[in-house]
This record gives structure tokens, C-alpha cells and sequence, in this order.
């Protein structure tokens, strides 16, 4: 619905549904695609697939599952808390998603305000509860280093409440051509962003951190970001999307209006 303030990932603010044409062509490049026929997981990925309605998430589910052989995959939907309904969480679930990231980022309304998100704390706190009561294998989001800095440590503090199986902390950076790219003056030292880092770390003792920003309960790892971690094939639909094939990497086109117009 907007975008946020430091975003620099391949998105349009949309007010609408998202177009049928688009739909399509992703059901297209999912069918043309040549290359391997086994998938172990899923991942529906940013800008905000919350947005996607159940009938097209199906359509885009129901096409991978007739191009790959699946067993037991990890299913991933990225969700914006502001999209999170009990009715909504529980048709995902009822489409075979298996595992949400909820983008909270923080649990601060000062916090959140600077970045640009289109949540406030309350219902960052809502939106977690109601995915909390329905999956089992759920992943929360959050970004430190964005100020006021000394909220960092109430959000953990509100985050673990929580008990979430997965937790992601990321850094906050100032991406040219982002919005707050004009703010980068402002933008903490390494010392203090190590110092939230450690803070992030000694708040998640009892995580096993298993890769460099992300925690998890055992068993809890995500299946899906490991893929990355350990140079493993994938294949990435979309504009944006990266793919890893035959030591290749390749990237499709950033320009959505290939999709749109």
C-alpha cells in the first residue's frame, strides 16, 4: 500500500488489488520455467505478498505444485501486520502455507513512524498475537539502528512476550534513493549499531543464532534461508527475483511495468 522509507526493493505502492495481469505473467514464467523438478520449500517474498488475494495465492501455489515435486515442503508468506486478519491467517493456513514472517520491525510508534510503515505498535502487537494463535512456525521481523535507538530494547523485551519460534534482526541502512537516504548523517556509528547488535544477541540467549541476523527455537531454522547460506539451487519468479542455477546467478528484470503495463 506504500512504501516504506528505506526500502529499496523492487515495488510500487499499489491502492487496489493486485492486477490480474500480473497474475498471469507469473503463472507464466512458472510454467516456462526449465530447469529442475524437485523443490524442497516455498517462499513468498517481498514487497508485501499479504496483499495477494486467497483465490490468486492459490492460482500462484497450485502452478508451482504442478511444475515441482514437492515433499513436505516449507511454505513461507511474508505478511504486513496491517494486513493480518484472523479470517486471512486462517485461509492461509488452509492453502497449505506453513510458515509466516510477520514484517513487526519494531514496537515502537516513533520507530515505526520514521521508517514509513503503514503499522502502529498496536497492531503490530495484534497482528502477532492472532498469527501466534493459528501457526505453530512463525518468524518475526525487526530492524534496530533506526531512532530513537533506545526503543531497540523495549521492542526485544515485547518481542519475546511473544515467544516466537524464529526471530530476524536487521540492521537498518540508508540505501540511495530511498526516503531516508537524506537522514544518512544521522545514521548511528558501527560501535553503537554493535552495541544494539549485542543487545539483540544477549535478549535471544536461548536462540540458537544460526545465521548472522537470524534466531531460532530447535527445529525452527528456516528451511528456505538456509538454501542461500549453504550455495544450494533456487529459482526466483517475479520482478527482482534472484536465481541460483548451475553456479549461475541471475537476476529478472526490476522493472515492473514489464508486468503492469
Amino acid at each position: 500500500r506504500k512504501r516504506c522509507a528505506y526500502c529499496d526493493y523492487v515495488s510500487n505502492a499499489l491502492d487496489g488489488p493486485i492486477p490480474e495481469v500480473f497474475i498471469q505473467a507469473m503463472l507464466r514464467e512458472i510454467e516456462c520455467f526449465e530447469y529442475g523438478s524437485e523443490a524442497r520449500s516455498i517462499f513468498f517474498g517481498g514487497g508485501t505478498p499479504s496483499l495477494l488475494s486467497v483465490p490468486s495465492l492459490a492460482r500462484l501455489l497450485n502452478a508451482l505444485r504442478r511444475r515441482f515435486v514437492f515433499s513436505a515442503p516449507e511454505i513461507t508468506l511474508e505478511v504486513n501486520p496491517d494486513d493480518v486478519t484472523r479470517e486471512a491467517a486462517q485461509s492461509w493456513r488452509d492453502l497449505g502455507i506453513n510458515r509466516v514472517s510477520l514484517g513487526v520491525q519494531s514496537f515502537s510508534d516513533e520507530v515505526l513512524r520514521f521508517m514509513g510503515r503503514r503499522h502502529d505498535a498496536a497492531g503490530a502487537r495484534r497482528a502477532t498475537s492472532v498469527i501466534a494463535g493459528i501457526f505453530d512456525n512463525w518468524s518475526m521481523d525487526l530492524i534496530y539502528g533506526a531512532p530513537p535507538v533506545q526503543h531497540w530494547d523495549d521492542t526485544l523485551r515485547v518481542a519475546l512476550q511473544f515467544v516466537p519460534p524464529h526471530l530476524s534482526a536487521y540492521c537498518l541502512s540508508y540505501e540511495a534513493g530511498t526516503p531516508i537516504y537524506q537522514y544518512r548523517e544521522q545514521a548511528c556509528d558501527d560501535d553503537v549499531l554493535l552495541d544494539l547488535y549485542r543487545q539483540a544477541e544477549d535478549a535471544l540467549n536461548d536462540y540458537t543464532h544460526y545465521e548472522i541476523s537470524n534466531f531460532a527455537r530447535p527445529d525452527y531454522g528456516c528451511r528456505h534461508n538456509l538454501l542461500y547460506w549453504r550455495n544450494e539451487e533456487y529459482a526466483g519468479f517475479g520482478p527482482g527475483a534472484y536465481s541460483y542455477i548451475k553456479h549461475k546467478r541471475m537476476r529478472n528484470t526490476p522493472r515492473l511495468a514489464t508486468y503492469l503495463s
